[in-house]
């Protein structure tokens, strides 16, 4: 969350939206936010139907793979990765670019 923080101003350059999802309830996204001074908000999905719908649930199922989808903006996705750290904003950036130039 601090990396997409972080590198936020230039993924906006893109004409592009950060969301994240939890399964966490509402007050823990939103206290997220706060802890973190998000600029972008965090989703509560605590019934977990967006998580499964990407296919980003863990094994356990009651948690959320961290994942980061690039979404176009007829709904497809162009590029995922579902790191087991976090990921680099610069990486997100560069695949934005690529995006942008298709």
């Amino acid at each position: 969350m601090r990396e997409l923080q972080a590198s936020y101003e230039k993924i906006k350059e893109f004409n592009t939206l950060i969301l994240s999802i939890s399964s966490k309830p509402q007050v823990t996204a939103k206290r997220l936010v706060e802890l973190f001074k998000l600029d972008y908000p965090v989703l509560s999905d605590v019934d977990t139907q967006i998580i499964q719908q990407y296919g980003v649930l863990n094994a356990a199922g009651d948690n959320a793979i961290i994942s980061i989808f690039i979404i176009d903006t007829q709904g497809i996705i162009r590029w995922k990765q579902m790191p087991e750290d976090t990921i680099p904003g610069e990486q997100i950036i560069q695949e934005l670019q690529k995006v942008e130039i298709q």
